[in-house]
């Protein structure tokens, strides 16, 4: 069985907030992503420091506490004083929870919860607690966490094990010595009862097209799309239901939507816009193949790492041109084009270009695997892919 991964950088996060009871700390990501493995590595690093703690599964409790008030009454008999670390799995199973989790957190309480879905810091959510919240999103394994549950043996190569990621994607749930039926099996079942529990239960949407759409957007990954290109290639051909289904399956974390950036302009550009899956693996067991879209898979695995390492990312358009990601924080801003190869000018012309039009915007980067890579020039940086996402940040 594969070691347990400690989180390193989320528990980070996690503790960051010990110290404001007044937030209440919210722990969101596609399901299975490993939210329920984070908060029972946080709960032991309390309790090894003498920390009270009250820690509740309520996908498990869901059929015995099913109100705000149930929960209110079951934490509290748990707890020993009023100011002890709440833990709640899963809240989003519990109609009215952020009354109770409000009232928890005005008496005292340190409270953490996590959501498979978006939904859980909705409006009413945000009235309720008046933005006095923070929200913790948790993605699959990086590569580095990867490469750690996985170290690549004598006869296993570092790109060995990229290629398995590419393919297997970074879900805890799966284990690289089981067999591969075995493993495509278990994915399976995680993205069933992603479309089924989070997508249709919750939206009451009819599962065959929640499907269809899904197929189109992971078919796409990396490409610009449209509602009209969507409402054409799901065969839905309305573009409000599109956008209805569209925001069922982004708030369920199924897809991630990235706008594109008027780099001129300085302004969003809302008819257009890519999607990239919350994990590589997830998008090849709804497909049943890989091969299709290689520089695709590439970018959506550089779009997870770039919001893994806290940037908030667009997509830069340069007249006619495209800068495949505008990362930002804190200020600064990066400019990233992937290529699975440069061999040949015309390619290397094609991402290199709209970066030199750049001017000294930013740091600008081409991504590859290619390992001979050109020499830096006109303030633009080339990285082979799996050393860009092994680097420390």
């Amino acid at each position: 069985m594969a070691k347990e991964i400690i989180r390193k950088s989320y528990i980070e996060r996690l503790e960051e907030f010990k110290d404001r009871p007044d937030l209440v700390k919210i722990v969101t990501g596609v399901r299975r992503s490993g939210k329920s493995t984070l908060l029972a590595q946080f709960r032991q690093r309390l309790e090894n420091k003498g920390e009270n703690v009250v820690s509740i599964d309520l996908e498990e409790k869901r059929f015995s506490v099913t109100t705000k008030r149930e929960l209110n009454s079951y934490v509290t008999e748990l707890m020993t004083t009023p100011k002890d670390y709440i833990l709640l799995d899963e809240v989003q199973y519990i109609a009215g929870w952020e009354d109770a989790v409000n009232t928890l957190r005005s008496n005292g309480a340190n409270v953490y919860v996590t959501g498979s879905n978006a939904k859980v810091l909705s409006s009413e959510f945000s009235t309720i607690i008046a933005g006095r919240y923070a929200e913790i999103h948790v993605l699959p394994f990086s590569f580095s966490e990867f490469l750690e549950r996985y170290p690549p043996k004598s006869d296993t190569r570092v790109e060995q094990r990229f290629d398995q990621y590419l393919v297997q994607g970074g879900m805890p749930i799966i284990d690289l010595d089981d067999s591969p039926r075995k493993n495509r099996t278990i994915m399976e079942g995680v993205y069933d009862s992603i479309v089924n529990r989070d997508v249709v239960s919750r939206s009451r949407m009819d599962p065959y097209t929640v499907r269809r759409m899904t197929d189109f957007m992971y078919s796409n990954v990396g490409n610009i799309t449209t509602l009209e290109s969507l409402a054409s290639g799901s065969g839905i051909g309305d573009n409000r239901t599109v956008d209805r289904y569209l925001d069922a399956l982004t708030d369920s974390f199924v897809s991630y939507k990235v706008n594109t950036f008027d780099l001129i302009g300085k302004k969003m550009m809302k008819v257009k816009a890519k999607y990239y899956a919350s994990d590589t693996g997830l998008r090849n067991t709804a497909l049943g193949h890989t091969d299709d879209n290689a520089s695709g898979l590439l970018e959506n695995i550089v779009f997870l790492e770039l919001v893994r390492r806290g940037y908030d990312v667009v997509v830069g358009s340069y007249r006619d041109y495209e800068v495949d990601f505008t990362a930002r924080s804190f200020g600064k801003t990066e400019y990233y084009q992937v290529a699975k190869t440069l061999a040949g000018d015309s390619t290397i012309e094609r991402k290199e270009r709209p970066l030199r039009l750049l001017g000294d915007a930013g740091i600008k980067t081409v991504l590859t695997l290619d390992r001979d890579l050109p020499e830096s020039r006109d303030g633009i940086r080339y990285l082979n892919i799996i050393d860009f996402l092994s680097e420390e940040r």
